[in-house]
């Protein structure tokens, strides 16, 4: 795997921090210590964080998807249109790959309207077949 592929994950599922710490002025890392570990033995020195702003940050783990379906979706779309090839893209995401293409066309012949009142929404990859036209 090349590094810009490991980066480009990182970027599906961003690392998870607590709120900053008031008395040292810091985040927290919740859970993904492995992948922090990597990118640094791969030479970054930033990565994409979601910043929990709840008092439930130990709940927060890599099996728990807290992005919105929308979002999810463009990112998948991002790295695979950036050259990541979609099998690879789902063994290291240990799913099937046909969860990867539905992810990535997701939004394919859905109106703006439906596209808007979703985009904050978890939903299935189902629904989106539903609505649909015709």
């Amino acid at each position: 795997m090349r590094p810009s592929d490991l980066f480009s994950f990182a970027l599906i599922e961003p690392l998870s921090v607590g709120k900053t710490d008031r008395e040292n002025d810091q985040h927290v890392l919740l859970d993904e210590n492995i992948r922090l570990s990597v990118l640094r033995q791969l030479g970054y020195t930033n990565a994409p964080c979601l910043i929990a702003t709840d008092d439930e940050n130990h709940t927060y783990n890599n099996r728990i998807n807290r992005l919105p379906s929308m979002q999810e979706h463009h990112m998948l779309r991002r790295v695979v249109e950036h050259g990541v090839n979609p099998e690879r893209l789902a063994k290291a995401l240990r799913v099937d790959v046909s969860l990867i293409y539905k992810k990535v066309n997701l939004l394919d012949g859905i109106c703006p309207e439906a596209v808007e009142m979703l985009k904050d929404q978890h939903f299935a990859t189902d629904l989106a077949p539903e609505i649909r036209p015709p």
